[in-house]
C-alpha cells in the first residue's frame, strides 16, 4: 500500500539519508515511491527488524522460483540422496521402468516390481541409468530441475534462501562475532531442541546499528518493519 511505502521511504531516509528530508511526500505516486525504494535497494542491504519479535529480515529478497535457481544459490549440485524431491523423480520413473520390464515378461524386473520395497533399488538403477541412458538420466534430472521447490517437505535444505529472514540468518552467520556484538545480533539456529527457527535477531537498538555499520563503513542499514 502507498501509505506503507510512504513509511518505508521515510524509514530508508532516517538510516541512509541522515534524517535529511525526504524527497517525497503523501502526495507522491506508487510509482515514485517504487523509485527512490528502488535506489536505496539497489545502492544498500537493508534489513528489517520486526519490532515485536526482533527477527530480521533481508529487504526485497525474492526467493528461487525452482531448483535450478536454489541450486545455484546455494552453490550446490544435484544430489539424490540430499534431496528428496530428486529421489521421488527418479523413483517414479523406476516404477515406470520395473512396470515396463514386467510387460516384457522380464523375470529379474518381474520379481523386484512385486517387491514392496522396489524403491530402495533405485539408487542403483539412477547410478546405472547415468551410464548407460544418459538421455534418459538428463530428462528425468532436467524435469527436477525446471520444477517448483517444495518448501513444504524440504524446508531444511533450503531454509537460507526461503525468505527474507532465511537470507538474513544466511548473511549474519557467516560475520564475525565482534561485529554481531557491536550491531546487536544474536544468531538463533534453533529456539528450543528440534526447533526449525532460524534467524537473526536485532536484540540492540536500531539507531545503535545503523551507528555501527556507519563508523564501520558498512553498506548495510537497518529499519523497523513488521515481518507480517
Amino acid at each position: 500500500m502507498q501509505h506503507n511505502k510512504l513509511e518505508i521511504v521515510a524509514a530508508l531516509n532516517n538510516a541512509i539519508a541522515n534524517n535529511s528530508e525526504p524527497c517525497v511526500s503523501e502526495h507522491s505516486s506508487e510509482q515514485e515511491l517504487d523509485s527512490v525504494i528502488s535506489q536505496y535497494t539497489k545502492d544498500w542491504t537493508i534489513f528489517c527488524a520486526d519490532p515485536e519479535e526482533k527477527t530480521v529480515w533481508l529487504y526485497g529478497y525474492e526467493p528461487p522460483e525452482n531448483y535450478k535457481d536454489a541450486l545455484e544459490r546455494l552453490g550446490e549440485t544435484p544430489d539424490i540422496e540430499r534431496f528428496d524431491s530428486l529421489r521421488y523423480a527418479f523413483e517414479r520413473a523406476f516404477v515406470d521402468y520395473i512396470e515396463q520390464k514386467q510387460d516384457e515378461d522380464d523375470p529379474n524386473w518381474i520379481e523386484i516390481s512385486a517387491d514392496d520395497h522396489a524403491q530402495e533399488h533405485v539408487l542403483e538403477w539412477a547410478g546405472q541409468l547415468e551410464i548407460e541412458n544418459k538421455v534418459k538420466y538428463e530428462e528425468i534430472l532436467s524435469g527436477w530441475i525446471g520444477s517448483p521447490i517444495d518448501w513444504g517437505n524440504e524446508y531444511e535444505c533450503f531454509y537460507e534462501i526461503e525468505s527474507g529472514q532465511g537470507a538474513a540468518y544466511d548473511f549474519f552467520r557467516n560475520e564475525d562475532s565482534d561485529l554481531l556484538d557491536a550491531l546487536g545480533i544474536q544468531v538463533v539456529e534453533g529456539d528450543h531442541p528440534g526447533s526449525s527457527y532460524y534467524a537473526a535477531e536485532l536484540r540492540g537498538d536500531i539507531a545503535t546499528a545503523n551507528k555501527v555499520a556507519a563508523n564501520r563503513g558498512l553498506n548495510l542499514r537497518f529499519i523497523e518493519l513488521s515481518f507480517y
